[in-house]
């Protein structure tokens, strides 16, 4: 099974948008990109046809790795050498300008700073209207961070289209288009709890609507 999509930029809006073989930057393939591979297969050959216009992407979690011993172009060796072929590839970490517009579009009332004197750093949540949080990101010696759920959301709403991917930040391997009408997550279930604060704060922004496109698929 190779690329899903036609290398044609004049192509609609795909018809699925899928995130498979999640891995951090400091990481190699290993089962459970295996896994991931075997799953989206599987969930390709029960919902689309060969008919369908389907993109697929890679996300590189390299929010706070110093160390990035990940071989991109073995990675992505790798899962051709398994049938698939990702349309792009995407960095974490540099989802950092989505991940302040989603701040601005949410609530006033509803973010929250609270600072923590002993580690000299501050951070910033979004409160729900039963005060659970969820961080968005902290400061700390003059450095923000933006957290893991947060980019998650910006990386779910860019494929969406709501925003667009900094250009830094997707490495396009065809022309296929970087949005989805539906937003599929192949994941290991280890991401479910990041996974139910995305949702949270994209109905928080008022993008109800949204949620009905998402698609999660764990695996263990």
């Amino acid at each position: 099974m190779g690329s899903h999509l036609p290398d044609n930029p004049n192509l609609p809006t795909p018809q699925m948008f899928v995130e498979f073989a999640h891995i951090y930057a400091d990481s190699f393939y290993g089962s459970e990109q295996d896994a991931s591979l075997r799953v989206m297969k599987e969930y390709l050959d029960r919902e689309s046809n060969p008919d369908s216009l389907v993109v697929s992407a890679i996300l590189i979690d390299d929010l706070h790795i110093e160390d990035h011993t990940l071989d991109v172009n073995e990675f992505i060796r790798c899962i051709l050498r398994r049938g698939l072929a990702p349309d792009h590839v995407v960095f974490e970490g540099r989802l950092g300008p989505v991940a302040e517009q989603i701040i601005a579009s949410l609530p006033c009332d509803q973010l929250v700073w609270e600072k923590f004197r002993k580690q000299s750093k501050e951070v910033l949540s979004w409160v729900d209207a039963n005060g659970a949080r969820i961080g968005l990101k902290s400061v700390y010696e003059g450095r923000e961070e933006h957290t893991c759920a947060l980019l998650s959301a910006a990386w779910t709403l860019c494929r969406a289209g709501v925003y667009e991917f900094p250009s830094n930040a997707i490495v396009s391997l065809t022309e296929a288009p970087v949005t989805g009408q539906k937003i599929v997550s192949v994941l290991h279930e280890k991401y479910a709890g990041v996974e139910e604060k995305v949702i949270k704060l994209i109905t928080a922004q008022g993008n109800e609507d949204l949620v009905d496109r998402l698609e999660l698929v764990f695996f263990r």
